[in-house]
């Protein structure tokens, strides 16, 4: 199928374009109208349909894929007509690894994305507590403090500009938190305070908590903070969709629901129930180490179900919200070196301990798969991701969907054909190596482990299956650029005087890169029979790209933006400008 389908990007945009032979139904298309597109270059994600111009949808479904004369002779004179002109489409972006719980926190919180100096930080952090009600806490984050002088922030910082509000903000990683005075006495930490396992309190030279909190730790300051609305969360978590849709994304594998915090699942399934949802959300829960969490998660999970069914929102607008696994976390991330590696950090002789034992999180894969969820543990370091395979295999298990490891930014060889072996998913994240190749990655692993990091292809050539994902938002929520990102694989910091990496055959071609953002990431759920591709009888998920050049073959996606995003035939998103014309429907 892949060899078909790359066959196909090289020819398709070689085809010429058929003129209509009907005039498009130009009044106002009602949501879940039916419709026919033409005059499309389709990438369907399925070889019998790729390089069709066309398709009819019905009651929100793809009812038929082909030739514009195939298509407008199934139509009426009341058929209302999308004349895509030559705009290329495809299926509905499908997010690997996300956490729109984070997202939300960033739009309704501040934002210090690709901000440099700490300057800037406390400017905009001052500008959004002088917005805040009374002792409301301050959210957010995304900073990252090696765009600048590489120093952690401190309490002292966020204190001068955050006054009398608790102030919790996440790094771009969300493995450090910054907190304030008022946030840490919120949570009673001080310096006897103890840290959950694999959490770090950072002190300062008075021995005292510096404001800093490395993984779980950052947990203490969450579990003090007041519980917000269930209308508030709704309203940040339509955002999140809002700007998922933007993006061409119409289903993400969603890992922001803690046990704690139930009401996170609670918001999608009423969401969903109520017709307000804009994205499919395949969701986990965090964490859950009591077996009674499990128990409560299953219950939860047919709940969920059952009040869907009720509503029959899914059978006009296919499978929206579901339950579908659990997430645990073996290490942390490179950049603070809290990701277990097999030998020393190369530029800091260290390294850090497990966050679970092999046999703790091979009871719970037992567990989890039993009760019917896949199971997806976080795992950067070499050594972590053989940590994980040891337990997995421990498990026994063969769950409906398959078990995955999250990240795999470091993996020893003979991890590999233990992926495919034990059928592990590889779900991976582009732009990790894009933004931290250069800026950080090579230092942390040196000269002698670098071919380690990022093997995409070795694993595709595997047989592995691999799924792609933003991790948004630590990273960019864009698919284009993930993609670009597999592709190019090149480090994104323009001031490095050579690439990153050298082992040019790691990068994915188009289509693979395409195939792991759509397809192969519906594969590994419930939906695999009802989205990820352009044909009969799935549901009308599609995204409309322009930019592209008509006359070259397609290799890149470097040129195209998202015009339009469809969610089961509703147009979710279309980008407004005064220099685009508008679609014709």
């Amino acid at each position: 199928m892949r060899l078909i389908f790359t066959t196909f990007l090289v020819l398709l945009h070689c085809l010429p374009l058929q003129p209509a032979t009907a005039q498009p139904n130009r009044e106002p298309m009602s949501p879940t109208q039916d419709f026919a597109l033409i005059r499309g270059l389709v990438i369907a994600g399925t070889p019998e349909y790729d390089g069709a111009s066309a398709f009819f949808v019905q009651n929100g479904r793809f009812t038929a894929v082909g030739e514009d004369a195939e298509i407008l002779a199934l139509t009426s004179p009341e058929t209302h007509i999308i004349d895509a002109e030559g705009k290329l489409i495809l299926p509905g972006f499908i997010d690997g690894h996300t956490h729109l719980m984070m997202g939300k926190n960033l739009l309704l919180g501040v934002n210090l994305t690709g901000l440099a100096s700490k300057a800037e930080w406390l400017e905009l952090i001052k500008h959004k507590v002088a917005n805040l009600p009374e002792a409301a806490w301050l959210i957010g984050g995304n900073w990252d403090h090696t765009l600048g002088d590489g120093i952690l922030p401190t309490k002292e910082e966020l204190d001068s500009v955050t006054g009398d509000h608790p102030a919790i903000l996440w790094d771009i990683d969300h493995h450090s938190a910054w907190a304030n005075t008022a946030a840490l006495r919120a949570a009673n930490i001080n310096a006897e305070t103890i840290p959950p396992p694999g959490g770090k309190i950072e002190l300062n030279a008075q021995g005292q908590p510096s404001g800093i909190l490395l993984e779980g730790a950052g947990f203490l300051v969450e579990a003090s903070m007041p519980k917000e609305s269930e209308e508030r969360q709704k309203q940040g978590l339509l955002a999140a969709m809002k700007v998922a849709n933007s993006h061409g994304i119409t289903t993400v594998h969603d890992m922001s629901g803690f046990p704690s915090e139930q009401n996170i699942n609670l918001s999608f399934a009423e969401l969903a129930a109520t017709g307000r949802s804009t994205v499919r959300v395949w969701e986990g829960l965090l964490l859950p180490t009591d077996p009674g969490d499990l128990v409560a998660a299953a219950q939860n999970r047919d709940h969920y179900k059952k009040r869907l069914r009720e509503t029959n929102i899914e059978l006009k607008k296919g499978p929206l919200f579901e339950l579908g696994y659990v997430k645990y976390v073996m290490d942390g991330v490179l950049s603070t070196r809290t990701a277990l590696l097999s030998e020393t950090y190369s530029d800091v002789p260290t390294n850090t301990s497990p966050f679970m034992s092999i046999e703790a999180l091979s009871q719970l894969t037992r567990q989890a798969n039993e009760a019917g969820f896949s199971v997806a543990t976080h795992a950067v370091g070499d050594a972590a991701v053989s940590r994980v395979l040891d337990a997995y295999a421990k498990a026994g298990t063969k769950p409906t969907n398959p078990n995955r490891i999250e990240h795999i930014e470091l993996i020893n060889a003979k991890d590999i054909p233990r992926l495919e072996a034990l059928n592990v998913v590889a779900s991976m994240q582009p732009y990790h190596l894009a933004c931290c190749g250069e800026k950080y990655v090579r230092a942390r692993v040196g000269a002698d482990r670098i071919h380690q990091s990022y093997r995409w292809k070795t694993l595709l050539h595997h047989n592995v299956d691999l799924v792609l994902g933003s991790d948004w938002p630590t990273s960019p929520f864009s698919p284009i650029e993930q993609i670009n990102a597999a592709t190019e694989r090149n480090s994104s910091d323009q001031k490095s005087p050579t690439p990153y990496w050298p082992y040019a055959e790691e990068a994915l071609t188009l289509s693979d890169a395409i195939y792991a953002y759509t397809s192969a990431n519906a594969a590994i759920t419930d939906w695999g029979g009802d989205i990820g591709s352009i044909e009969p009888v799935k549901w009308a998920d599609f995204v409309i790209l322009d930019g592209a050049t008509a006359n070259e073959p397609l290799t890149s996606l470097e040129q195209v933006r998202v015009f339009a995003t469809y969610l089961a035939g509703d147009r979710v998103y279309q980008r407004a400008s005064s220099v685009d014309a508008p679609l014709k429907n």
